[in-house]
C-alpha cells in the first residue's frame, strides 16, 4: 500500500515537528461551501470492481484493490480533493439535504483515470468528518456534513506521482498512470487510496487552481481553487 495515496496534508504519518507540521494557508478570500458523501456513488461503485484496461500492468493499484469499508470510504480530513458525480441532479432531485449541499466522495479506491469523465471538481476539504464502523447498519452519530473550500487560498498534499512547481496549474485525477511512484509499495496501511493531485496535463477539464508554492512528492503545498485563467 502507497501510504502518501491514502493520507491528508494533516496525517501523522509526514513529519510534524515545530518547523515541518501542518498550517493551513491564510484563510483570507476564501470561499465555502456545505457538503456530504454521496453514498449513493458507493452502491454503484462497489457493486461492480473496476479493472484496467492493460491487464498486464501489475503496477496498477487496482489489480489487487478491495472494497473498503463505508466508513473509511465515506470519512474525510481537511486537506482532501473532492469531486461530485456529474449525474447528480437526477439522483438528488428530491432530497432536502442536496438544497443546501453538495454530494461528493473524496475516496478514489476502486476508480480508474476512465472514470474521470464522469465527474467534476467539488472544493477541497477543510473540516473533517469521521464515520464510525456502524454507521451504515445503526445510522451515523453525529452530524454527516462538512465544509468545502471552492475558492480562495488551501493547503494539499502533493500525492502525484511528481513535483509541482510554483505557478503550475493543477488538476485532479483518480489514478495517475504517468511514470514515478508504483502505487504498489509494501508499507503499513492506511486507508483506502484517495484522489490524486499533478501539474495539468494537455487538457484543463479537469484543473481546479494553481500551486503557490513549490512541492516534492509527499510534501504539502499551497494552492489557489479557481479557473485555469487564475
Amino acid at each position: 500500500m502507497d501510504v502518501i495515496g491514502a493520507i491528508g496534508p494533516g496525517s501523522t504519518a509526514l513529519a510534524n515537528n515545530f518547523l515541518e507540521g501542518y498550517q493551513p494557508v491564510s484563510r483570507n478570500g476564501e470561499v465555502t461551501q456545505n457538503a456530504f458523501i454521496d453514498a449513493m456513488c458507493w452502491n454503484k461503485i462497489m457493486s461492480h470492481k473496476n479493472k484496467p484496461q492493460n491487464d498486464q500492468d501489475a503496477a496498477h493499484p487496482m489489480q489487487n484493490e478491495d472494497k473498503p469499508r463505508f466508513s473509511e470510504w465515506a470519512s474525510v480530513q481537511p486537506g482532501f480533493l473532492c469531486v461530485y458525480d456529474k449525474g447528480r441532479s437526477n439522483k438528488y432531485r428530491n432530497h432536502t439535504e442536496a438544497e443546501t449541499a453538495v454530494p461528493v466522495i473524496a475516496c478514489a479506491q476502486l476508480m480508474d483515470s476512465m472514470n474521470d469523465k464522469d465527474f467534476a471538481f467539488a472544493g477541497v476539504t477543510r473540516s473533517k468528518s469521521v464515520r464510525d464502523d456502524d454507521d451504515v447498519a445503526n445510522g451515523v452519530k453525529r452530524d454527516d456534513f462538512f465544509t468545502l473550500a471552492i475558492g480562495g487560498p488551501a493547503t494539499i498534499l502533493n500525492n502525484g506521482n511528481k513535483e509541482i512547481k510554483m505557478g503550475d496549474m493543477v488538476e485532479w485525477t483518480f489514478y495517475d498512470a504517468s511514470s514515478g511512484n508504483t502505487g504498489n509499495q509494501k508499507r503499513q496501511r492506511v486507508g483506502p487510496r484517495r484522489i490524486q493531485v499533478r501539474t495539468a496535463t494537455k487538457t484543463h477539464a479537469r484543473v481546479f487552481g494553481r500551486a503557490l508554492s513549490y512541492a516534492k512528492r509527499g510534501e504539502s503545498f499551497d494552492v489557489l481553487i479557481g479557473s485555469a485563467s487564475m
